[in-house]
């Protein structure tokens, strides 16, 4: 379900197989995940049957505001549960393989392993799979709350990472943990 959404769009790109679009607001949006004992979900009707590779869009997307949002996942088979709420996110331009500014806060809530915790998150984020090359600066993430078997526990993390697995490059700068 959602309260509300807005988008726009621009039509002529699409016909270059490019999406164009200006911020994405979304407010409210709750979503529950099953995951039955036979291994199906209560989505899978919705996902493609389709075998043929789709063709990669290119996209443009001005920016993305979620607030006030919610998913749970439930495996029937394992009993785990998994809840995130309170959901916010404040998105940067988006485009792909460009270093992306985020911000977002969120409960999170679990029960294998048990964990009850407020998570906040900030940075320029870069995720370019083609090339094998993840970043993430400026980052600032905290999280509190019961975890780790512990009882209000704080984690807290600040600094650059900048990673290309595939050459075995790592650069961490200035990281605090």
């Amino acid at each position: 379900s959602i309260q509300g959404a807005q988008v726009a769009l621009a039509l002529l790109p699409l016909l270059k197989k490019e999406l164009v679009v200006d911020t994405v607001y979304i407010d409210g949006a709750k979503a529950n995940i099953v995951k039955y004992n036979d291994g199906t979900t209560n989505f899978d009707d919705l996902l493609s049957k389709d075998d043929e590779e789709s063709q990669e869009i290119k996209f443009d997307i001005d920016g993305v505001k979620v607030s006030d949002s919610a998913l749970t996942y439930s495996d029937e088979g394992t009993g785990t549960q998994y809840a995130l709420s309170k959901f916010n996110l404040t998105t940067g331009h988006l485009a792909l393989a460009e270093p992306i500014d985020l911000a977002a806060d969120f409960s999170i809530n679990a029960n294998k392993p048990a964990v009850a915790a407020n998570v906040k998150v900030k940075g320029s984020f870069l995720a370019d799979p083609e090339n094998k090359h993840f970043a993430a600066k400026n980052l600032d993430a905290a999280i509190n709350g019961d975890l780790l078997g512990g009882k209000d526990v704080s984690i807290s993390a600040s600094g650059d990472i900048d990673a290309k697995p595939e050459t075995r490059e790592f650069l961490v700068d200035s990281l605090k943990l």
